[in-house]
């Protein structure tokens, strides 16, 4: 019986990790998260644990720390805050479509 459970425990928490939803961000200029220097171009995003994971076009991946965050409504598309920091942008926030997650830097 008990190994019935942990297979099936193992089993759902698989299906949790396989159904983790990416977003899809298009930086027009060089940006700043955390310590990585992004370049302009297209991103996917995934939330991994206390990591957020940035996949460019290359398939290269980028991860930085992030804070998940809740906003007061669903988004219904996905928002990029950010500030000029010299030559980059330094992004702040990714408020996430669909959901009423934000990722905070």
């Amino acid at each position: 019986m008990k190994k019935w459970f942990s297979v099936a425990v193992l089993v759902v928490s698989s299906l949790g990790l396989l159904s983790a939803k990416s977003y899809q961000i298009t930086l027009s200029n060089p940006a700043k998260v955390g310590t990585q220097q992004l370049k302009a171009g297209q991103y996917s995003i995934k939330v991994d644990g206390s990591n957020a994971v940035f996949t460019d076009d290359h398939n290269k991946k980028y991860t930085v720390p992030v804070k998940v965050g809740k906003g007061e409504k669903k988004f219904e598309t996905t928002r990029v805050e950010s500030v000029k920091d010299g030559d980059a942008d330094r992004l702040n926030a990714i408020d996430l479509a669909g959901s009423d997650t934000v990722l905070a830097f």
